[in-house]
């Protein structure tokens, strides 16, 4: 087990590993002030979730000189499982990867890829284990794109992703932790989903209206400190 993935998997109490879903993400980064969620990527999978450290590549248009030299199977072969490989392919609407570059992840063990570009293949990468994120489906080839670094900051649907960043995905969507503030967003999301629980006991037994607004509030209110 790498670094990265130690580190990731120490800052995950055992009591929250199964209810880490995005919302709660999306609640405790407002409450640090943070931001880190991308905007249309969505699983080919409804079902699939994924949680991991990224390992980012970055892609550019294509010029045909200077490029990273590597393709995404030589990449996947370096990244170590339980990682989630995060593409940023600058909203292309032609294909980034397709059900070979998906079997390569699975077949390393990587807990999802991710990339704000679309992908081909749905029928055979939805099949996998791993969880796949994209813009949705195309038929097109990736002839626009590509890889020009690997494993450095990227922008990925609308957010900044930084090696060894926890990802957060399932079917509302992508969130990001930057990798120094996993503790602190730990401590909120364990609080918020207590918070959650109570809130669900108050909608079913239809309880006070005061009691819902104070339990509302409590949900924004920050724990740690700033």
């Amino acid at each position: 087990m790498s670094d990265r993935q130690v580190a990731a998997n120490a800052a995950i109490p055992d009591n929250l590993r199964n209810q880490i879903v995005t919302g709660v993400v999306t609640d405790a980064l407002t409450r640090l002030g943070l931001d880190g969620w991308m905007d249309g990527v969505l699983p080919m999978r409804p079902g699939s979730v994924v949680i991991g450290p990224a390992y980012t590549v970055r892609c550019a248009p294509r010029r045909g000189a200077d490029g990273l030299g590597k393709n995404l199977y030589q990449i996947i072969r370096e990244c170590q499982p339980g990682d989630v490989l995060v593409i940023e392919a600058i909203g292309t609407g032609t294909s980034v990867f397709g059900g070979n570059i998906a079997t390569c992840g699975d077949v390393q063990k990587l807990a999802g890829i991710v990339t704000d570009g679309r992908c081909r293949d749905f029928g055979e990468s939805s099949k996998l284990r791993m969880g796949v994120f994209c813009r949705g489906p195309t038929v097109r080839l990736p002839n626009d794109l590509e890889i020009v670094a690997q494993n450095v900051p990227i922008s990925c649907g609308g957010a900044q992703v930084n090696p060894k960043d926890l990802i957060v995905a399932d079917i509302d969507g992508v969130c990001v932790i930057p990798s120094s503030k996993i503790q602190q967003a730990m401590i909120e999301i364990e609080e918020i989903v207590q918070i959650e629980a109570e809130i669900g006991k108050v909608l079913r037994n239809s309880g006070p209206l005061g009691e819902m607004l104070a339990l509302l509030k409590q949900k924004k209110t920050r724990k740690t400190p700033a």
